[in-house]
């Protein structure tokens, strides 16, 4: 076990002796690796800032169109609970999770005239909408009336 010992500590000496090439170890590091390095550092804090930025605004986006969808599908319920949905008030604002919703909600004929499409888009200060949703809806009071 020592002889094993001994060459091991022979071999990390020799190792040693030949990487000193004329220098001593109290030399340390010049200016150029020091400023080197610390460019190597900066490059990296730099992108890694520039990501994290850009993971917040992804999620920002998203919880958006997420919080957007919610409004939509409340909406359009409340729509069909209500039996509104043949006059829906457009330009309808909700609130939700501190924004400020506008509900647009359109409707639409489709080719079997029993059943119409109703499409519901939320969006933040008049802008392009961040969620939408669609439904379709047998229009039974049109065929009772025809009967």
């Amino acid at each position: 076990m020592t002889h094993g010992v001994i060459q091991i500590t022979k071999w990390v000496s020799q190792t040693l002796s030949s990487s000193k090439k004329g220098r001593s170890f109290n030399e340390g590091f010049t200016l150029l690796e020091v400023l080197v390095s610390l460019a190597i550092v900066a490059v990296g804090i730099a992108a890694s800032a520039k990501m994290i930025t850009q993971s917040i605004t992804i999620r920002d986006e998203i919880e958006k169109r997420f919080i957007a969808n919610l409004v939509s599908s409340n909406y359009l319920n409340r729509l069909l609970e209500s039996h509104a949905w043949q006059n829906p008030m457009n330009g309808a604002s909700e609130n939700m999770a501190g924004y400020e919703w506008e509900v647009r909600v359109e409707q639409s004929t489709t080719p079997n005239t029993d059943i119409v499409r109703i499409d519901v888009s939320a969006s933040l200060n008049q802008t392009e909408g961040y969620g939408s949703l669609f439904y379709y809806k047998a229009n039974l009071n049109q065929r009772s009336n025809d009967n």
